[in-house]
């Protein structure tokens, strides 16, 4: 029981995000008065998402623009794509059975 334990960790830490330390943090909206349209990452969504920054304080989970966003804290697994190669094996049989 502990080996599966230890066999299903590894493969959750094996899979873990690594992303920037900016990109854990909460959207922050600051403490300003004013309204200028950001991008922050949503760890739990895992995506971007638009908001209303207030111009000063909050946090570095901004962005200027969605595709700054995406860049920054999408997982290379997400904006790469891989090209597998298969192999085709031709089995043959005999045209004939003995028994």
């Amino acid at each position: 029981m502990k080996l599966v334990f230890l066999l299903c960790m590894s493969f959750v830490l094996a899979s873990a995000k690594t992303l920037p330390e900016r990109c854990y943090r909460i959207a922050s909206y600051g403490d300003c008065d004013e309204y200028h349209p950001m991008w922050a990452y949503s760890q739990f969504e895992m995506k971007c998402f638009r908001f209303d920054y207030s111009g000063c304080g909050g946090n570095n989970n901004r962005f200027n623009s969605q595709s700054e966003c995406q860049r920054s804290c999408y997982e290379k697994s997400e904006t790469t794509t891989t090209t597998v190669s298969t192999t085709t094996e031709k089995t043959t049989f005999p045209s004939e059975f003995y028994w």
